[in-house]
This record gives structure tokens, C-alpha cells and sequence, in this order.
């Protein structure tokens, strides 16, 4: 297993922003599909890694995180990425944290999207999806906005349903340089 794949990565101060209502099994498909979201932030914050969703077995996969020019996902930089991590989560976690190698900084109202390419078990029939997705949600006084990535997604992922039920962050005026 990679060392990326756990919590431990991640520092213990660092706030969680959970995008949906619930999750449950499904006949959601990976087999190499991009899952991709949108979100822009009302705070400077430093973006620490994000929670994958994984209901038993071994899984794989690569995160990238593009900031967005004029907030157009056909023009995209990459400021962050993780390829090739491997995973898992057991009932009753169904989240994995799988953090980036370094803090990305997202300065507040630029978009972004996140993206992770997942690899499922080969024995795996349904898979945990996220559900009834928010738009905007307050996580530590931090405001996230949330919307569709279509020039990137290609699995049917948007806010109100997909795999990235987690952004893990910390404040970045309260980080220490």
C-alpha cells in the first residue's frame, strides 16, 4: 500500500467539508472514469487532500486538483496532484483520506476542480456513492460553492452525486509559514 493512502498524512488540525447528505451502494462504475467537481472557497485556504469513497477491497487512485482560468474547466493549470495510490475503507468507514504531497494554496473565489480516476476490486459489483449533494456548505467559517465539472467528468459525477465526499483544508491565515 502506498504511504499516501491514510489519515496520518494529514495534520491533526485540519478541517473537513462534507459535499453530500448521505451515500449508500449503487451501480456506480469506475473502470478508469474521471470523477470531477467544481468548488471555489469565500477564504484563502491551504486544500490538504480529499476523502474517497471505498466499501471493502483494495482500490487505486490518481487525484489531480486544476485551478481554473476565468473559471473555465477547458482552461486549466494543474496545482496539485497524486497518482497511483492505493486504498481502502471497511464498513464502517467508507472514506479514505488520500492527502496530496504537499498543501495546495486556493486562493478565496477562484475556481477549481478536483478530479480522481479510481481503479475498483475486481470482485466489486456495487459501489458507495455520494448522494443529494450541497451546493454551498460552511465547513470551520469557511464558505465552499460547489458546481458541475463537465469538460472534465466523464462518469456522470457532478455536485449532487459522485465518489469525492471530502476536501480535507486548513485556514491558511491560521498556518504557520
Amino acid at each position: 500500500m502506498s504511504e499516501l493512502a491514510f489519515a496520518n498524512n494529514l495534520p491533526t488540525n485540519c478541517s473537513v467539508v462534507r459535499r453530500f447528505k448521505e451515500s449508500f451502494d449503487d451501480m456506480w462504475d469506475y473502470f478508469g472514469s474521471v470523477e470531477a467537481v467544481q468548488f471555489k472557497v469565500l477564504s484563502d485556504i491551504r486544500l490538504l487532500g480529499t476523502g474517497l469513497y471505498g466499501d471493502g477491497g483494495q482500490f487505486n487512485a490518481s487525484l489531480k486538483l486544476f485551478r481554473l482560468r476565468n473559471g473555465d474547466d477547458q482552461l486549466r493549470v494543474m496545482v496539485a496532484s497524486v497518482d497511483n495510490v492505493f486504498y481502502e475503507a471497511h464498513p464502517p468507514t467508507v472514506i479514505a483520506p488520500i492527502s496530496f504531497s504537499e498543501p495546495a494554496q486556493i486562493p478565496a473565489n477562484v475556481w477549481h476542480a478536483i478530479t480522481a480516476q479510481i481503479t475498483k476490486p475486481a470482485n466489486k459489483t456495487r459501489y458507495r456513492k455520494g448522494a443529494g449533494g450541497y451546493g454551498n456548505v460552511e465547513a470551520d467559517g469557511v464558505v465552499f460553492t460547489f458546481r458541475n465539472s463537465i469538460a472534465i467528468a466523464d462518469n456522470g459525477s457532478d455536485i449532487s452525486q459522485g465518489q469525492i465526499p471530502e476536501l480535507y483544508f486548513q485556514i491558511a491565515s491560521q498556518c504557520a509559514e
